[in-house]
């Protein structure tokens, strides 16, 4: 799809990567809200393909329904996998609820705008298209799922070696950006 909508999701999305950037720069968040932002992510992303299932029309209601539920499930288990893997990697550190309790407003509101590329992808590129049988769309999280994790996991490993500055975490955003916009508009074309 080209054009204004287009145009307007590749915004939204490079805002949406870009906003943890002035919550590191002006509102101190560090490594960890990083990592926790982007577990994040991959719930709403899951989330929104689980949407799209149930809101495709190439197979019966039940099958979607039944594509959907057995999406949701392995997915669930993937996500929640990651944030226990998570969890017990922060948790040398710092008090996770504590911190999660500490940080739940910039969380809320970087979420939020994270969303909005996936809302406006789901109202302008999914709805008119909607007629994709939802067993193509099993797996389509995925491969975007693996880029990030990938990116996150050894900027988590460079920040251990290298430390935890913030010229660090900006140039870690700025790549996981840099990977987010190129698969998007590999997608597209």
């Amino acid at each position: 799809m080209d054009g204004p909508a287009s145009d307007l999701e590749m915004r939204l999305r490079v805002l949406g990567n870009l906003l943890p950037l002035v919550s590191v720069v002006f509102f101190g968040a560090d490594l960890w809200f990083l990592l926790l932002l982007y577990w994040l992510e991959n719930f709403i992303a899951g989330g929104f393909n689980a949407l799209m299932m149930l809101t495709s029309t190439g197979r019966t209601p039940i099958a979607r329904l039944f594509y959907a539920g057995f999406f949701s499930v392995h997915y669930g288990v993937f996500t929640f996998v990651h944030l226990f893997f998570l969890i017990a990697f922060i948790s040398g550190e710092k008090d996770v609820v504590r911190y999660l309790f500490d940080n739940v407003g910039l969380f809320v509101f970087n979420a939020a705008m994270l969303s909005l590329s996936y809302l406006w992808e789901f109202v302008s590129v999914w709805w008119p298209r909607s007629d994709v049988n939802p067993e193509m769309l099993m797996s389509a999280p995925y491969g975007r799922i693996v880029v990030l994790q990938l990116t996150i996991i050894l900027g988590a490993f460079a920040a251990i070696f290298f430390g935890w500055n913030m010229g660090f975490l900006i140039v870690l955003i700025l790549v996981r950006t840099f990977v987010d916009v190129y698969l998007y508009v590999r997608v597209r074309n």
